[in-house]
């Protein structure tokens, strides 16, 4: 037997395992997804007060955290906002610290009326 038939009669054979695995694996995605039930919303009170005391800690860590928390907002939204701008300066040679302030600058620039 060649080694060019030898080898393709084991790719054939590594190709046959793939697809066994494979139907296998789909097999037993579809059962796992009929045996899951879905999950029912909570009736007991005890949980329901629970949820509504983590939301009202939740909401009174973020008010006094909001001097830390507010900066960080916003840095991260600037940041998707003007990464565009940034990335497009890039592209035409700007180094990405100049790119950045003439964003900022764009930004804040106002027309007189």
């Amino acid at each position: 037997m060649s080694a060019q038939s030898m080898q393709a009669s084991t790719i054939a054979v590594t190709m046959d395992e793939v697809e066994e695995d494979i139907a296998e694996a789909a097999a037993t995605a579809a059962t796992v997804r009929e045996e899951r039930e879905e999950m029912p919303l909570p009736t007991e009170p005890r949980t329901i007060f629970l949820g509504g005391l983590f939301f009202l800690a939740s909401l009174t860590v973020l008010y006094v955290a909001a001097e830390i928390i507010l900066p960080v907002v916003l840095a991260i939204v600037l940041k998707l906002l003007l990464q565009p701008l940034v990335r497009m300066l890039g592209r035409l040679g700007v180094p990405r610290a100049l790119g950045a302030f003439v964003a900022i600058i764009c930004s804040l620039w106002r027309s007189p009326d």
